[in-house]
């Protein structure tokens, strides 16, 4: 190390260790250093996520491939299940990988007041369950052993931005996305349409990509596979136009239906597909590389709106279900449920079903009345 030093090859750094290429870990054309002796331009190098890291930069070095450079990622979300799971699961792979997640929990409204009772129920299991009874019940502390955390532990455990936010396409969350230097944005499930501000800021090099279930556009693209009979199902990845679902798209990935399951028990088999497509998609932009994207048919395309009565008189009686009370709380349970805790979240659950049909019960006897 002296003699380096001496021979100038290595250069102390102010804030102690050796000053590092901070993409590369490089000193010289043939030297990297990794570990507490990068400490001054990486401050925090002591644990394992951390080396590991920094290995997998000075890999990108040694065999030419572009560094990948740490991003500020915005997910924009609402409240329903999946879209909250999903980044359960990946807010830890970024950071691992030295990238910055920030989630935008935009405001979506949950229609408690439904024509069709199957839908009321959709609703229930989709989105109340967990934004009014499982969030709160839980708290914002760490479930030890839970396979997920809600979005209030996420921010505990990680130290990252949440932020609710009444509108997307507001003056003031311009700024926002601005301050926090934001170069990718992905919407998981963000009830909200982008308007052309906040597409034109994420212009390239920026990308604001859509992870949409199914190739279907619109809503409730599950339930329209399931009801023809398909026999997978899937995601597809685009870029968001202003059209919200036409944008060109840069990945489609798929698995088979399990029919054994109602639509919104399947898709808790289906989501870790989409957390894989991000990490992808992150991993491509991160190290700067082309995405081939293809343009939709929009004269191939359809725009399905929620279903109507009718088409869900059609859904039963092609034996498709919408919901099953005991397959959700299996889900709900073994993903929020730490050690020692499922008996008292399944006594939650359990207990919010049974006030809800309960509720719904008794307003269908009132109006038979």
């Amino acid at each position: 190390m002296k003699r380096l030093l001496i021979k100038r090859i290595l250069t102390p750094h102010p804030a102690g260790g050796i000053s590092v290429n901070f993409a590369t870990l490089l000193v010289s054309k043939s030297i990297h250093v990794i570990g507490s002796m990068t400490r001054g331009t990486h401050f925090y190098t002591n644990s394992i996520d951390r080396i590991a890291t920094h290995a997998s930069r000075i890999a990108d070095s040694s065999t030419t491939s572009p560094p990948r450079r740490p991003l500020h990622l915005a997910f924009f979300v609402g409240s329903d299940l999946y879209p909250h799971l999903m980044l359960s699961k990946l807010v830890p792979r970024l950071i691992a990988q030295g990238h910055t997640p920030f989630i935008f929990l935009s405001a979506d409204k949950v229609n408690k007041k439904a024509a069709s009772l199957g839908l009321r129920e959709l609703g229930f299991f989709e989105r109340q369950l967990l934004q009014d009874q499982i969030i709160p019940f839980l708290g914002s502390a760490p479930s030890d052993g839970a396979a997920c955390l809600t979005v209030d532990q996420t921010r505990a455990q990680y130290g990252i931005l949440v932020q609710r936010v009444k509108s997307v396409n507001g003056p003031l969350f311009l700024d926002v996305l601005r301050k926090h230097h934001i170069d990718a944005g992905f919407s998981p499930c963000c009830h909200q349409r982008f308007g052309k501000d906040i597409i034109n800021h994420f212009a390239a090099p920026r990308a604001l990509l859509n992870l949409h279930p199914g190739t279907y556009r619109g809503a409730m693209t599950a339930i329209r596979a399931m009801t023809n009979k398909e026999p997978s199902f899937g995601y597809s990845l685009h870029h968001v136009s202003s059209s919200y679902n036409s944008g060109p798209v840069l990945d489609i990935r798929t698995a088979p239906i399990d029919y054994a399951k109602s639509m919104l028990h399947y898709m808790n088999d289906m989501y870790p597909i989409g957390v894989e497509m991000v990490l992808d998609a992150v991993g491509n932009l991160a190290r700067g590389k082309n995405m081939p994207a293809i343009e939709q048919d929009e004269a191939k395309s359809r725009y399905y709106t929620f279903p109507t009565e009718e088409e869900l008189e059609l859904v039963r009686e092609r034996g498709v279900r919408l919901v099953d009370a005991g397959g959700m709380e299996e889900v709900l349970v073994e993903s929020f449920a730490g050690c020692g805790g499922r008996d008292a979240l399944r006594v939650v659950v359990r207990e919010a079903v049974r006030k809800w049909y309960g509720d719904e019960s008794a307003s269908l006897s009132g109006l038979r009345r």
